[in-house]
């Protein structure tokens, strides 16, 4: 139990700030936080060291996001890339960039707001690289998208972030 403890102050933070970002609702972020964790306790004997402990708490956490979006019929999806945006799209970078705006925005409820106004696939591979800090192939197994669409995801997602928070913050 001691070592559970561990794991637990380790990525409690992180996984609800994920969940947070995810669904968009603290409350229900703290109580599917909790669920992740017994889900990861009730199921400890079943984690044989496949992958690394921290994936495998991300995919819980993932999965319990994925189905209490499932529920509210918000299942984010992976766009089609085909019609349009290139790896390249994902790859220029223009302008301040979404995480120097998150650094100089002061109102933490209008950072918010702006997360929860980006595509639902966005706010997912947001969270999954900025909170969960999660490689690029990292979220592209956990969602089931190429590593050019999650480039392209967080892209965009950067993208109307930045554009969200300077119409914050203009007079």
């Amino acid at each position: 139990m001691p070592a559970f403890r561990r794991i637990y102050d380790a990525f409690k933070g992180p996984i609800m700030a994920y969940v947070r970002g995810t669904i968009g609702r603290d409350a229900v972020a703290e109580e599917l936080t909790q669920d992740v964790f017994l889900k990861a306790y009730a199921a400890r004997d079943g984690f044989r060291g496949d992958s690394k402990l921290s994936t495998w708490l991300w995919s819980i956490a993932r999965n319990a996001a994925l189905d209490h979006l499932r529920k509210r019929g918000e299942l984010p999806l992976i766009p089609d890339l085909e019609s349009g945006a290139t790896a390249q799209d994902a790859l220029a970078d223009e302008g301040p960039s979404a995480e120097t705006a998150l650094v100089d925005a002061a109102d933490q409820r209008g950072l918010q707001d702006c997360i929860d106004r980006l595509a639902p696939a966005q706010r997912e591979a947001l969270m999954l690289r900025s909170v969960a800090e999660l490689p690029l192939a990292e979220i592209a197994s956990q969602t089931g998208a190429s590593e050019s669409a999650v480039k392209s995801l967080l892209f965009r997602a950067r993208e109307a972030l930045a554009k969200c928070l300077r119409a914050k913050e203009a007079p």
